[in-house]
C-alpha cells in the first residue's frame, strides 16, 4: 500500500478525482477530516489522508502530494517522504525525491499531446519507483478516461508509476 498525504483541505475535490481513476488499479482509500471513502478497496493499493496538518510519517512507502504552487510547505525534521510529487519545478523540501508535474518543459512528467480520448503523457527524466526500479525517459499512451482534469490524471499516472502498475513494455495504460 502507497500512503498519499495531501496537505491542504482545499484539494478534496481533487484528490477524489484522483481516488476514482486509482479504483481500477487496486482501489484507493480516501481519509479527510470530515470524511472518510472507499474507493474499491477492500485492501487499497492507495491510502490518501487530506490534512492541513503533517507532524510526522510512521510508515513505508510514503508520498507527499503537493499541489499549492504558490507556498513552500515546512515539514518537521523527523517528517520523511519516499517521495514528493508537485505540480511545480522549484521546491525545498528533499529535493532529490521530487518529481515534478504538469505541462511545461522543465516538469518530470508531463503530457505531450491529447487527441480523440487519448492522451501521451511524457516522462521526461529518470524515475526511480518506489521500489527502485529505474524508469528512462519515454512517452505513455493513455487511453479512456480523459476528461478528467490534466493536473488528475497526471498524479494518479505518476503514482502508478511509482507503484509500478504502469506496463513500462507496451508505454500503454488504459484508465
Amino acid at each position: 500500500m502507497i500512503t498519499v498525504i495531501v496537505p491542504n483541505s482545499e484539494n478534496e475535490t481533487l484528490i477524489k478525482e484522483i481516488c476514482c481513476i486509482l479504483e481500477k488499479f487496486g482501489g484507493a482509500c480516501f481519509v479527510s477530516q470530515n470524511s472518510v471513502q472507499d474507493f474499491f478497496a477492500v485492501s487499497p493499493s492507495f491510502l490518501f489522508f487530506l490534512t492541513d496538518t503533517v507532524c510526522t510519517v510512521p510508515s513505508k512507502n510514503t508520498v507527499l502530494l503537493h499541489t499549492d504552487t504558490d507556498a513552500d510547505i515546512k515539514l518537521p525534521k523527523n517528517c520523511r517522504f519516499e517521495r514528493i510529487i508537485t505540480d511545480y519545478t522549484e521546491s525545498k523540501i528533499q529535493k532529490n525525491k521530487v518529481i515534478s508535474v504538469g505541462m511545461r518543459r522543465q516538469n518530470d512528467i508531463s503530457i505531450s499531446s491529447t487527441e480523440s480520448g487519448n492522451m501521451h503523457i511524457a516522462v521526461q527524466n529518470t524515475i526511480y519507483t518506489l521500489s527502485g526500479k529505474e524508469i528512462l525517459p519515454c512517452e505513455f499512451s493513455v487511453l479512456g478516461n480523459t476528461a478528467a482534469q490534466h493536473n488528475a490524471i497526471l498524479y494518479a499516472f505518476t503514482l502508478l508509476l511509482l507503484a509500478e502498475k504502469t506496463d513500462t513494455e507496451t508505454l500503454t495504460i488504459k484508465l
